[in-house]
């Protein structure tokens, strides 16, 4: 059986916001099996990255994160700072969301991938020269010895992707945490770094951050969906996309190209102005009284079925 490698248990993120610091994400449980890709899904701006951020230890300053975040059995929070340091890029490592803004732009692609491993495994010279070159042309780079020499604003938006991919498997990490990595890419390009990132996450665990459910669909085993700062459904993948609970997943789902591209009405609140009870109710056509007054808890359906919802679809 595949166990969990990183969970979140009443994971909540209090952050500085117009009217003075606040808790703006949680509660969040989230379960990432050793092996496989899980999906973190939900509209822009519903907590997914800041999650992302929580889990690396690279919350914003004045940001606090309560609760408990297991990798491997450590409670990453109880962590010192060089604790995690040397955790991040050997055993966690990250793929950022903009490559062409979180490279360095001076530096050339060899020297960032390098950077990994000469702190982590120690490697210099040809060792080191002939280990970058061997990540690139694992990412299909054709003539990896010129993209290595090369700064990232010389290479195209799919091939900083993959560079900025190669730099996190350069350790052989055990999770990966993938932050919106098609975002801004054509419809070839993501399908390349799609079809990329199924074979990076052989053998380990990946966390996939996206709006895109599609993409996830496509790579993805297991499934959680965000809304306002909460999570209100968690699955095997299948079992969402055939029979979602939550009526916020079932209007995503109806929102993709395939299944007729249809709005949801209204507009996500504000982390800073969450709603009484039910985050959804505002924009949910089956709400009631009830639910914009009491706030429903996560109820399991069945195996690790999980759904936030007092009258699930």
């Amino acid at each position: 059986m595949n166990s969990e490698l990183l969970a979140t248990r009443k994971l909540s993120i209090r952050m500085c916001s117009c009217s003075g610091p606040q808790t703006l994400i949680g509660p969040v449980d989230l379960s990432v099996p050793e092996k496989g890709i899980t999906a973190l899904v939900g509209e822009s701006g519903c907590g997914k990255t800041v999650v992302s951020l929580a889990i690396l230890g690279l919350l914003p300053a004045g940001s606090e994160a309560k609760g408990v975040i297991s990798f491997n059995g450590t409670d990453l929070l109880s962590l010192k700072e060089k604790e995690l340091r040397e955790m991040r890029g050997k055993e966690i490592a990250y793929i950022p969301q903009n490559p062409a803004t979180a490279l360095t732009p001076v530096l050339s692609a060899e020297d960032q991938i390098a950077e990994t491993l000469y702190y982590h495994e120690g490697l210099t010279g040809a060792s080191l020269h002939r280990k970058v070159i061997s990540l690139l042309e694992s990412m299909g780079l054709y003539n990896p010895e010129h993209v290595a020499r090369s700064c990232p604003h010389t290479l195209s938006g799919g091939m900083r992707r993959r560079v900025a991919i190669a730099a996190a498997l350069a350790c052989s990490p055990r999770l990966i945490i993938a932050d919106e990595p098609t975002s801004g890419l054509d419809s070839r390009t993501r399908k390349n770094v799609l079809d990329l990132l199924g074979r990076s996450s052989e053998g380990r665990a990946m966390l996939l951050i996206t709006h895109d459910l599609e993409a996830a669909l496509s790579v993805s085993d297991r499934i959680t969906v965000m809304y306002a700062g909460e999570v209100v459904e968690t699955g095997d993948i299948m079992d969402v996309f055939d029979s979602p609970a939550h009526p916020y997943t079932r209007a995503l789902l109806s929102a993709t190209p395939s299944r007729g591209l249809i709005p949801i009405p209204g507009n996500s609140p504000l982390l800073s102005t969450i709603p009484e009870g039910c985050r959804f109710a505002p924009r949910c056509p089956h709400s009631t009284a009830r639910c914009r007054l009491r706030h429903p808890s996560l109820t399991r359906l069945s195996g690790t079925r999980v759904v936030r919802c007092d009258m699930p679809c």
